[in-house]
Parts: structure tokens; C-alpha cells; sequence
């Protein structure tokens, strides 16, 4: 790991060192020491930038891998991570490596929400996304009031759990495995209708509806 740490003038010096301190720790656990960055004041708030660096399996995971038929997987349920809980993560990386060798081709994390990136995963690889149940975190629960549960669930983001796709079987498979436990088959990709775009279909009430990437309780950056 490489940390960039940029604290104005004022920031305390035990702040900027826990900072490093937390940084180097968590990489460590996780087989990714830090090596080194840059340290600088500047006139604005307290910004870190963390660049790792590794080596990829010769035939990594992307978003555009699905294929028509795959299932569709969660890692953990989702929504509501306002309330504190994206500040005390733990990094999905060994579900990763376990969902690639069971056979999950498309995969890709979910922080700006389960709807847009899901969208995305389906976008990226020409696709439909049926999304048809949700796991929702009892976070999202909580935080429902004026939106309810599941639209926190949809749309909240930062819960940094791992969305897959890949053949059915294989995901029986992954199910059935330790490694599993915790996650949930979500729906399915499939080829576009005629007239219609790549994308996210929600079929969660009586009716399906195609998802809106524009929708404004969707996270898209600089809006």
C-alpha cells in the first residue's frame, strides 16, 4: 500500500499518525503492507488517498464477464451504512477470491448502492439484471422513516459487500460452502428484449419496473 496524506496546518499530529497507524495495521491483516506515500499541509480538510498494488489471477473478474442464465449474488445484506456502520468495514476480499474459484465470473463491489451497480455490472456486460429479492441490513431498518427499509436498501451505498454473477450450479455450489454463509442469490442477468437497453429491471412489488440510473436517490458522483 501507498497512503497520500494531505491534513491541514491545525489537524493534531496523534490524528495524522493514528491515520497511518490504522492504515498500516488494516493492510497488514490482510497481507498488504505499507511501503511508504507522501505527507503534506494544505489549506483544506483532512484527504487520504490509498493506492494498492498486487497481482492479479491470470483470469481475473470483471464487471462485463456476465453471460445470459448467470445467477446473481450478494455477499451481505445492505442499506442504512449512514448510521456508521461503512466506517468499520471489513474488507470482502477472501469472499472474492472464493466466489472467482467456484466459477463467478462478473463481480464488482457495491458502494454507490445496490441498484446503480448492479445496473452497471449488467450495463458493462450487455445485459438485463433481474433484481429480484433484497437483503436488507437491519441498519436500513433502522434508518427508515420517510424512505422505507428497502429503499435504503436499493440505494444507501457504501456497504462495500461484492455482487457476482456466474452459472447457476456454481453458485449452488458456493452456497452450500462455508464461504458461502452470509450471502444470497439476488436474481439473474438475461439478453435484452427487442427494443430494449442493457440494464436493471425491479421486479420487488407486484409489478416489475426498469431501474432509472438517473434517479435522484441513486449516488452518482459530483451530483
Amino acid at each position: 500500500l501507498l497512503l497520500s496524506l494531505a491534513a491541514p496546518r491545525s489537524c493534531p499530529e496523534i490524528r495524522i499518525r493514528a491515520c497511518i497507524e490504522g492504515c498500516a495495521a488494516l493492510g497488514e491483516a490482510h497481507g498488504a503492507p505499507l511501503l511508504g506515500g507522501d505527507l503534506t499541509a494544505h489549506h483544506g480538510g483532512l484527504s487520504l488517498v490509498v493506492t494498492a498494488l498486487g497481482d492479479a489471477p491470470d483470469d481475473p473478474p470483471g464487471r462485463d464477464r456476465g453471460q445470459a442464465g448467470d445467477a446473481i449474488l450478494l455477499t451481505g445484506p445492505v442499506g442504512g451504512s449512514g448510521l456508521g456502520r461503512h466506517l468499520d468495514l471489513v474488507p470482502r476480499l477472501v469472499a472474492g477470491r472464493a466466489l472467482h474459484a467456484a466459477g463467478l465470473r462478473a463481480m464488482m463491489d457495491v458502494s454507490d448502492g445496490l441498484a446503480l451497480d448492479l445496473f452497471r455490472l449488467a450495463r458493462a456486460s450487455g445485459l438485463v439484471a433481474e433484481l429480484e429479492s433484497v437483503t436488507v441490513h437491519p441498519d436500513a431498518e433502522r434508518a427508515a422513516g420517510a424512505r422505507s427499509a428497502l429503499d435504503h436498501a436499493l440505494f444507501d451505498g457504501e456497504d462495500h459487500e461484492l455482487l457476482a454473477a456466474g452459472p447457476p450450479a456454481a453458485l449452488v455450489d458456493f452456497l452450500a460452502a462455508p464461504e458461502g454463509a452470509g450471502c444470497h442469490r439476488i436474481g439473474h442477468l438475461r439478453a435484452p428484449l427487442a427494443g430494449e437497453q442493457p440494464g436493471l429491471v425491479l421486479r420487488l412489488g407486484p409489478s416489475p419496473r426498469p431501474f432509472d440510473p438517473a434517479d435522484p436517490r441513486a449516488f452518482v458522483h459530483g451530483r
